[in-house]
């Protein structure tokens, strides 16, 4: 990606001292930002390469802020501090016991005066109502103080919002849906109606599904009429439509779509974490079921079904069902990318490569190649095994891996102990008279196994003899 037309640029000469902030505010007409849907900011250097990126999704709440906590998450913040250390108020959770219970959108006389929507709460405990919403998808109330008296709901107990409250006019004829959502702008709960034919006519929740009553009981426990014919109907969620992309596109859909897309496996399930596979190309991160127990290979081609998600920032399929995953063809030949260090960034995310550079860091699971274009960090996983070679600074080394994200860091993930090779060709971390020892893993605890019985065999040995 490419800074937009409506791109703010930082003052010539701009500079952050070390651990210091700089509050960038942003003029009226530029870079502005969703307040519900998500959205990213995004931040490119003097040569317009993407450096770094913060995405966030939902409805945001009005005055929070989006702000790093001490262990370096991503969380909301109802204060914000421009310019000065994030502060952090205790995470607030909010209950999932309120459902819709009853809906009357076509009522004798003047829809005006008796539409009504109603929440219940399935729990024991009490929950404050106040600041929590309810949208027909055209308009949005928020349950307020100043609209009811007491905002507090006790467990087993009914809220009951009028149309002349909240302004939301239901249909007396097609289909809608209603929403609940949490003063955080999470959905609870999604009711589907069509009201047609349905005059003075109740949707009402019987314990189990929602059936059509005759006997409206706002505010008390629902009725149905024994006379009538009662049809009970499963609740109805409507899901996003399955969208068949493919994977160089795939980073232009929104969050929350359901994505049907193909490629070849570039690093098998569990090397870059447990139930984790990467698909070569352009390249995603994909998540397995749980469930999943069949066996995939480097360069197997894939079909497969997933829903679009952001995993630390990094992009991601996570697939719901083993069935969504086929395979339809059978060790294609894998190729890399290779790239200067200076490209490891938003541009590469996803992309198997091959970078040489010399080492310029080292500390603990981590070190950096530069090879003048900038520094391009390499991550070792525990998941992969790798024995860290050991280097001096200065060496040159070529690495191969999959580039990654996570949170606004960049990095290159190497899959085997091969993928890491000195200036002399030779692969890194394995002495000239064999293999290191496994850092983790079954082969290590073996070995630590068998050596650990050698030594008391010689010890029982040595009783003996003396």
């Amino acid at each position: 990606p490419m800074p937009g037309s409506s791109a703010f640029l930082l003052a010539a000469g701009t500079k952050i001292s070390a651990k210091s902030h700089l509050a960038v505010m942003i003029p009226k007409g530029q870079a502005s930002l969703n307040n519900s849907g998500g959205d990213a900011v995004r931040l490119f250097d003097s040569n317009s390469a993407l450096r770094l990126k913060v995405s966030y999704e939902g409805t945001v709440k009005e005055g929070y802020a989006y702000a790093k906590d001490q262990t370096g998450k991503w969380v909301w913040s109802d204060q914000p501090t421009p310019g000065a250390l994030n502060i952090i108020a205790q995470i607030v959770s909010y209950p999932s016991t309120l459902i819709f219970s009853e809906v009357l959108p076509n009522p004798e006389g003047d829809d005006a005066e008796g539409e009504f929507m109603e929440i219940f709460n399935t729990g024991s405990d009490s929950i404050d109502l106040a600041d929590w919403s309810v949208s027909d998808g055209r308009r949005k109330y928020q349950i307020s103080e100043d609209d009811f008296l007491d905002t507090e709901l006790a467990g087993q107990k009914y809220l009951v919002l009028y149309r002349e409250v909240t302004g939301i006019s239901l249909n007396n004829t097609g289909e809608e849906q209603l929403e609940l959502y949490n003063p955080l702008g999470e959905k609870v709960d999604t009711l589907v109606l069509d009201a047609s034919g349905k005059e003075a006519e109740a949707y009402a929740w019987d314990g189990q599904g929602f059936a059509w009553t005759e006997k409206p009981t706002p505010g008390a426990k629902n009725k149905f009429s024994s006379t009538s014919e009662k049809k009970t109907v499963e609740k109805k969620i409507i899901t996003p439509q399955t969208k068949t992309v493919i994977l160089k596109n795939i980073r232009e859909q929104e969050l929350g779509s359901v994505i049907k897309t193909s490629g070849t496996v570039s690093v098998e399930p569990d090397v870059l974490g447990e139930g984790v596979l990467y698909l070569a190309g352009s390249g995603i991160r994909v998540v397995l079921p749980k469930n999943f127990d069949g066996t995939l290979e480097p360069g197997q081609f894939l079909e497969l079904t997933g829903v679009l998600s952001s995993f630390h920032n990094e992009l991601q399929l996570k697939v719901q069902n083993p069935a969504d995953i086929t395979v339809t063809e059978d060790l294609r030949e894998l190729n890399t990318h290779e790239i200067k260090t200076g490209d490891v960034a938003e541009a590469t995310e996803g992309f198997l490569v091959t970078v040489s550079g010399n080492l310029t860091e080292n500390a603990g699971d981590n070190f950096v190649l530069d090879d003048g274009s900038g520094p391009a960090k390499v991550h070792l996983m525990e998941s992969a095994g790798i024995n860290k070679p050991k280097m001096k600074k200065g060496e040159l080394l070529t690495v191969t891996g999959l580039v990654s994200q996570y949170d606004e860091n960049f990095r290159i993930l190497p899959r085997y102990q091969s993928d890491i090779v000195t200036g002399q060709g030779q692969v890194a971390g394995i002495s000239a008279g064999g293999p290191s020892l496994p850092r983790t893993g079954t082969d290590f605890w073996l070995i630590v196994a068998v050596f650990s019985g050698f030594c008391y065999n010689l010890l029982l040995l040595t009783r003996k003899e003396s």
